[in-house]
């Protein structure tokens, strides 16, 4: 990797804080779901990729496994100690 876009990709992976994240998925079909995530973790720089754990169980699992897609956000201290607030209660 080269370039001012790769040394910014660089900066983010490296910014990877611990704690608990909010994981987004969306299917082959463009349905969207989100769950709590403890455990991510850069596995490259080249090409950039992170690694999520996910229960082969759950719904956003086979979601995931569709559609192919996941977003991470990254949560502030007072967002990760209330996670119904932020991702909504069913």
């Amino acid at each position: 990797m080269k370039g001012k876009k790769d040394r910014t990709v660089h900066s983010v992976l490296r910014q990877i804080p611990y704690g608990l994240y909010a994981i987004g998925v969306r299917d082959g079909k463009g349905k969207l779901n989100a769950f709590m995530g403890s455990w991510l973790t850069q596995c490259s720089f080249d090409p950039p990729l992170v690694m999520i754990a996910v229960n082969k169980k759950s719904s956003s699992f086979k979601m995931l496994k569709d559609g192919k897609v996941f977003s991470v956000n990254l949560l502030l201290c007072q967002e990760a100690c209330t996670p119904r607030y932020t991702l909504g209660t069913r």
